[in-house]
């Protein structure tokens, strides 16, 4: 499963692709040298996965674009709005999905 998360993503992006190679790398590492075979199997992908990440994130930064709020591609104390202008209203519903009349 989470190949189909991974192939993607390394296909549509060589930079994935490079660090999926990376962590796979390091992966081996893991496994094969000696001394470092003592570690866990979870931890080793904790660390290949971390690793690999940090890495990644050094060597291509995602840039963002002067004067908009990180992850929204808004202007900065902009609110978003419905096509009629109307602010959006959201209601808080339960754990079982049922709306309790508050509004967030």
């Amino acid at each position: 499963m989470f190949i189909a998360i991974v192939v993607p993503a390394a296909k549509k992006d060589r930079h994935v692709l490079l660090i999926v190679l990376l962590a796979v790398a390091l992966s081996c590492c893991l496994f094969y040298l000696p001394g470092l075979n003592q570690i866990s199997s979870g931890f080793a992908v904790i660390i290949c996965a971390v690793a690999a990440s940090a890495v990644g994130a050094w060597l291509f930064p995602v840039g963002e674009t002067a004067g908009e709020t990180p992850g929204t591609g808004e202007e900065p104390g902009t609110m978003a709005t419905t096509e009629t202008g109307e602010k959006p209203v959201t209601t808080a519903t339960t754990e079982t999905g049922e709306e309790d009349g508050r509004c967030e």
